[in-house]
């Protein structure tokens, strides 16, 4: 990229951040891996812990390619820099397959595992080392075919189909035949830990099957960035989006400028079309397995009621910062620039609460409240929140960067803001317990947030003086970066 991150010029504080909340989860996975037999005695006796474990390595795999998916993009390749040089493209090719192997998700899993086989498996009649070795190729299997679909360049659905398919076929079968699958895994793992040849020699032969179809892909995209980087003529209909949020009075151009920088970006397209699927997902782990205290989530909840708002809004105005010399040269009213950007992301939250809503009232009306209350505090109080700290960031964002461990722009201050944020709910939650009234956490926080919704006029014409007053000097820190 031809130059340096600002984390290494005045954000060393989240890097060490970051190692101190790497360390805590993978200590945290050498407890699980430790405690867990002894867990699964106790409360499920009826079978040895391992063929619990072991028997589920099947649905464990297609959670985590789930995860992957969702979670793991590919590393960006930059092709510019590589064309005048004497590079052959399959080097490059291997190399990005290199640094995909790299990404944190590859770790989670042989660490777990590394401490629970050699809590479940005796080395003086079989392997642990071949059964680490095992849970290596299973992982090996995701990530090329990650790899595999997430590099292909023809149509995506080509890709997604099949694999949708496939896990939709899994799911059947599972629902079927859940004790023949158990064994099954079970046998394999064994195979693995009892050195069998039988065992190894299919899933390494799919490992290097898959991973040289990815290669294949993306040596066959490899100046696929480069070529679709040419100017394209502008489409003066748009799309269908386009068209319905260009129609909208008033705020319509504004709300179609925050769709294509939410769509067209790397680092905001991921969490804006994956928002409402995830708290799907999140509202389906809580209902199945969450228990019975939805408040021990409350913190995951704040940040899935107010959907991509609640992740982006932060960086609302860093995010401008790439036309900002436009912002400040014309007489745009900072007020309803502001406010479009409000009821941009509240109509999408709204969106999202009205999905999930009918399932939660189903299955668990506490957790409807909790979730129906944490709406409305994170849509008032967390959208003026970060509007408001916003103002105050000068710090630039990479619209284009990549969209997970890219630390542009990240800062010490960005993160205490939400953490104060996060804190904020501790004192409904403590009011809400001794208060004579049934969900009275939850409308505390609805009734707040509802507050700070009604009022969001008044609340805005102030950020928008503040911006007006900051506006030449946001500018100026702007351009030093």
């Amino acid at each position: 990229m031809f130059r340096r991150s600002e984390l290494f010029e005045k954000s060393l504080f989240v890097i060490i951040l970051i190692s101190i909340f790497a360390f805590f989860i993978f200590s945290q996975l050498q407890l699980a891996g430790r405690m867990l037999p002894t867990l699964l005695q106790e409360h499920f006796p009826q079978k040895a812990p391992a063929e619990w474990v072991y028997g589920l390595l099947i649905p464990i795999l297609v959670v985590d390619f789930l995860v992957r998916f969702f979670f793991q993009p590919l590393p960006a390749q930059h092709v510019r820099p590589y064309l005048h040089l004497p590079i052959k493209a399959r080097v490059l090719s291997l190399y990005r397959m290199f640094r995909s192997w790299l990404h944190p998700i590859n770790l989670y899993l042989p660490v777990f595992f590394y401490y629970f086989i050699r809590m479940t498996i005796n080395p003086e009649t079989s392997s642990q080392g071949s059964g680490l070795i095992g849970i290596i190729l299973f992982v090996a299997i995701n990530q090329g075919l990650l790899m595999w679909t997430k590099a292909y360049t023809g149509n995506k659905l080509n890709v997604i189909l099949p694999v949708t398919l496939i896990l939709v076929g899994f799911v059947l079968a599972w629902n079927f035949y859940q004790e023949a699958l158990m064994q099954f895994s079970l046998d394999l793992f064994l195979g693995f830990v009892y050195n069998d040849i039988q065992a190894f020699a299919p899933v390494v032969a799919l490992v290097l099957l898959l991973h040289f179809m990815a290669y294949r892909q993306m040596k066959r995209g490899f100046y696929q960035v480069f070529e679709n980087s040419a100017p394209l003529k502008a489409v003066s209909s748009g799309s269908l989006p386009e068209r319905l949020l260009a129609s909208v009075p008033i705020y319509g151009q504004l709300w179609l400028l925050e769709w294509q920088l939410a769509s067209r970006s790397k680092r905001s397209q991921f969490n804006f079309f994956g928002m409402i699927p995830m708290a799907i997902a999140f509202s389906l782990f809580l209902v199945l397995w969450g228990g019975a205290q939805p408040e021990t989530y409350i913190v995951i909840i704040l940040m899935i009621a107010g959907s991509y708002g609640g992740f982006h809004l932060q960086h609302a105005f860093s995010w401008e910062s790439h036309f900002f010399d436009f912002l400040a040269t014309r007489n745009i009213k900072m007020k309803t620039f502001i406010k479009a950007k409000f009821y941009f992301y509240l109509t999408y939250a709204a969106l999202q609460l009205v999905v999930i809503s009918p399932f939660l009232l189903w299955r668990n009306i506490e957790l409807a409240f909790l979730f129906a209350g944490m709406f409305f505090y994170a849509t008032g109080f967390g959208f003026f929140f970060y509007l408001r700290t916003g103002v105050g960031n000068s710090t630039r964002l990479d619209a284009n960067g990549k969209s997970s461990f890219n630390m542009e722009g990240v800062t010490g201050i960005k993160f205490m803001q939400v953490m104060v944020l996060f804190l904020s709910v501790l004192p409904f939650i403590i009011i809400g317990y001794f208060l004579p009234l049934q969900h009275g956490t939850a409308l505390l926080l609805g009734l707040t947030g509802l507050l700070f919704i009604l009022t969001h006029n008044w609340w805005i014409n102030g950020i928008a003086r503040k911006f007006e007053n900051r506006k030449y000097v946001k500018l100026n820190l702007y351009r030093q970066k």
